[in-house]
């Protein structure tokens, strides 16, 4: 109606119809909006839940906590329900870390552990824990009620179970099952066995012990079983590959799965080192450093990366001192 009315003179403006698009120019127009989707996803995602996970680790522990803190996001944005992505993020937003640091909790909630000189702090979590997960909290823990941890190699570790935030996280072991004794009937019935000389005495009926007699009944016992730390086999099939090689790497060649060891090596250390020396080469330096920190994370005496992140970090100063 309105496009109609004209001021004096003026005529109507003609619009010229909009020619339909074609079959090929829609397909362009929704590939378009697939590679932001796509980008989109790269960027807030990265490489998954798990693999952001282990970027955390390698990068929290080795003083790039703001960097480490990305990569945890990234975890959760790939991965919502990934049950290891939230107990970190909920050991890092814990302002009293679950009552632990509050001051009416002593050093009396665990256990004390002393790890070896090439372990890390998730080394021994996956130990104590069965899950490298909880390194934060060991972390955050000891540095206040055992401040010369790193020094002494000696750690406070919490009993999780005693952490109700922390039951839909930390899953403890099945309880074992009664275990029953049979009862022990008296009887005087001879055996069919018996020798033939034997006279065979006339049957009698069972005696049913009471109160008074010596034999009782005994009652179903429940048998405590031990936890059994989880084998690399197993940390590996549940996604735990960094907690499974650092088991791996700390057995007897001759008892260790030998090529599991050898694939999650590739995988996690020779792969990584092999990309950083790319970008190295390339003067991408940035690229470089956190491929060599991430190997240095999971095998502190790879030398050759050692070197090349000596080398790195040097350039980088350089190339800062340039911009």
């Amino acid at each position: 109606m309105l496009a109609g009315c004209t001021a004096g003179n003026q005529k109507p403006i003609q619009i010229d119809p909009v020619d339909a698009a074609s079959e090929s120019e829609l397909m362009d127009f929704y590939k378009g909006l697939h590679q932001v989707g796509v980008r989109l996803l790269a960027e807030n995602a990265g490489e998954g839940g798990r693999a952001n996970l282990q970027r955390f680790n390698a990068l929290y522990f080795t003083g790039n906590e703001q960097q480490a803190l990305k990569y945890l996001r990234m975890s959760l944005f790939a991965d919502p329900f990934n049950s290891d992505s939230k107990a970190v993020a909920a050991q890092l937003e814990s302002t009293d870390l679950f009552g632990l640091l509050s001051d009416q909790v002593g050093r009396d909630v665990g256990r004390r552990i002393t790890y070896g000189v090439q372990e890390s702090l998730p080394d021994v979590s996956a130990r104590i824990y069965g899950n490298e997960h909880y390194a934060v909290l060991l972390q955050r823990y000891n540095a206040q009620v055992n401040a010369d941890y790193l020094k002494t190699r000696q750690l406070f570790a919490p009993d999780l179970k005693q952490l109700p935030v922390l039951d839909y996280y930390y899953q403890p072991s099945t309880p074992a099952r009664p275990v029953a004794t049979p009862a022990v009937r008296a009887t005087a019935t001879a055996t069919a066995s018996a020798s033939p000389t034997t006279p065979i005495a006339e049957s009698q009926p069972d005696v049913v012990p009471d109160a008074s007699s010596d034999q009782e009944v005994a009652p179903l016992i429940e048998e405590p079983v031990e936890p059994q730390p989880p084998t690399p086999q197993e940390l590996y099939q549940q996604g735990h590959s960094v907690a499974a090689y650092r088991l791996l790497r700390n057995q007897a060649a001759a008892k260790r799965d030998q090529p599991l060891y050898e694939r999650l090596r590739e995988s996690l250390v020779e792969a990584p080192y092999r990309e950083g020396v790319s970008y190295f080469h390339a003067q991408e330096v940035r690229e470089a450093i956190e491929k060599f920190e991430r190997v240095l994370s999971i095998e502190p005496e790879h030398q050759r990366a050692r070197q090349y992140m000596d080398r790195a970090t040097r350039l980088d100063a350089r190339l800062s001192d340039i911009d």
